[in-house]
């Protein structure tokens, strides 16, 4: 692995726990109760933490913003570097499971099953697997894999995330349900 590529997956795993320590002062300000998950619930069941206001409970994987955002853009993980079932991907869990897209002043949280039909209607997964980065606009909804690993990633516009967004979660506490969702 080269030392630029460690870099930067240092620099991401840092921008991800800041991303999830920001979304669990938001969520406790709100007042939810928040649990974090373990190493393994994060690595095999994919949830970072659990937020729970009685009745209501769901488990959420926080996703920092990366350089991409910026050109409007989002990766979403269909399958991790070790060739398992990526965050798009994971099991059926107790209580619903959702994403958390960060955002300069909030987080938009998507149903994760919204986001796999989403994902799942765009994609042509009879098409090759891109191994080299190319021109953005031909990597969108296409399967991508990063160099030595065996993940598999989807470049996806943030606007057709938009319509999928059931709640916005304010840096500051705030919660904003969104009535209308779907593709």
């Amino acid at each position: 692995m080269s030392e630029a590529y460690q870099e930067r997956r240092k620099t991401s795993d840092e921008d991800g726990k800041r991303a999830q320590n920001e979304f669990e002062k938001a969520a406790e300000i709100f007042g939810f109760y928040v649990i974090r998950a373990s190493g393994e619930q994060d690595m095999f069941q994919h949830w970072d933490r659990m937020i729970i206001q009685d009745p209501f409970a769901e488990f959420v994987d926080v996703k920092a913003m990366k350089d991409v955002h910026a050109s409007g853009y989002t990766w979403i993980e269909h399958q991790n570097k070790f060739g398992n079932d990526g965050w798009l991907r994971g099991k059926e869990l107790k209580y619903p499971r959702t994403i958390a897209f960060e955002n300069h002043d909030c987080f938009d949280i998507v149903d994760v099953h919204e986001l796999r039909k989403l994902i799942d209607a765009k994609v042509d997964w009879t098409k090759p697997i891109l191994r080299n980065r190319v021109e953005l606009s031909y990597m969108i909804y296409r399967q991508y894999c990063r160099s030595g690993n065996d993940d598999r990633l989807i470049l996806t516009p943030y606007a057709d995330i938009v319509p999928l967004v059931n709640k916005k979660l304010y840096k500051d506490g705030r919660l904003e349900r969104i009535i209308s969702v779907g593709i």
